[in-house]
């Protein structure tokens, strides 16, 4: 309540604080029950809260808190917008503190599982920062058309951040799977994904072949068979080949992903043989069209064929396997383009 003049003098008077006071003393005048007082008092109410001429003024306060700044200069409202009925504070903040829409993320780790693997499970992490009005829901699908419980909880203020990880979550086996942070603002609903993709290692090492350079114009099914039969091992099960075989004959590892990038392949310090192995589905047909094989690019690699080929939690994809015609020593670098 404010005052004006001196109480007990003719021009004193003071403001009413809500608008029910304000009429309940200009009730129907049949019996002169309004005072000269009353009409001060509801004259100084108006004038003290924006009805006077130069002496009155509205007074504005932020809803945010008095942290955050306004985020726009003068113009936060889209063109177009229509007003009906509309508070002086919801149309202030709507100038000054537009809604911005706010930074959601979400991912997962591992984001890949190699087929068959049993220990199928990821932890899901979802990040929400709060930069408009209002948030009113956010949650985390489970990718199997539910949802991961209970739900991130909202920010109570602006640049407000929470955080959640979801341990251990199990991950459909064998199956790609998304899991989607919805989050409904005053901007809109937010959807951003994050997935856990299955795989089939690729492959790639060396052979230590006696019989020198191959003749990529004349190589018999025989000599192919060959040296299939070396990859494989003697149980004919493909061992070696993931178990990073130790002897100085054949020497592999498992690429998480498709062979791209590779810059280094190691070999045995004596002459050997790089070869790739991939599933055929990784590039079409299995052949590497185009790639870049250190110093001497361009030199071909020979078609060993499609085997199946067995990793280690015993799932089973066809490859095709490519050994380079030439031996090389130390170390390589390539690239496979697609």
């Amino acid at each position: 309540m404010s005052e004006y003049g001196l109480s007990g003098s003719a021009t004193y008077a003071v403001t009413y604080d809500t608008f029910d006071q304000l009429m309940d003393v200009l009730p129907d005048n049949d019996v002169q029950q309004i005072t000269a007082q009353n009409m001060r008092n509801v004259v100084y109410t108006l004038w003290e809260n924006g009805g006077g001429g130069g002496g009155g003024s509205f007074s504005y306060t932020q809803t945010a808190p008095f942290s955050q700044g306004s985020v726009d200069k003068v113009g936060g409202i889209a063109s177009g917008t229509t007003f009906s009925n509309v508070s002086l504070q919801d149309l202030f903040d709507r100038i000054f503190f537009p809604a911005v829409g706010g930074a959601y993320t979400i991912s997962t780790s591992p984001p890949a599982l190699e087929f068959g693997n049993q220990s199928n499970k990821t932890d899901v992490s979802v990040s929400i920062t709060r930069k408009n009005p209002s948030i009113s829901q956010i949650t985390v699908g489970n990718g199997q058309g539910g949802f991961l419980t209970p739900a991130p909880s909202i920010p109570a203020n602006f640049n407000g951040n929470t955080s959640k990880t979801y341990e251990d979550v199990t991950v459909i086996q064998n199956t790609n799977t998304t899991y989607v942070l919805t989050v409904v603002d005053s901007t809109g609903t937010k959807i951003p994904e994050a997935s856990v993709t299955w795989f089939f290692p690729r492959w790639y090492g060396s052979i230590d072949l006696l019989n020198g350079n191959l003749n990529a114009g004349n190589f018999s099914s025989s000599e192919k068979n060959s040296i299939i039969s070396l990859l494989k091992g003697g149980d004919n099960d493909w061992a070696p080949v993931w178990n990073e075989n130790a002897s100085t004959r054949i020497s592999f590892k498992a690429a998480a992903g498709q062979l791209s990038n590779v810059t280094v392949i190691p070999v045995n310090t004596n002459s050997c043989h790089i070869v790739l192995i991939w599933p055929v589905s990784d590039y079409g047909d299995g052949d590497p069209s185009g790639y870049t094989f250190g110093v001497q690019a361009g030199r071909p690699f020979i078609d060993l064929g499609v085997h199946n080929v067995e990793n280690q939690y015993g799932n089973i994809r066809s490859c095709r396997i490519w050994i380079k015609d030439f031996k090389s020593a130390g170390t390589e670098s390539f690239t496979i383009n697609n």
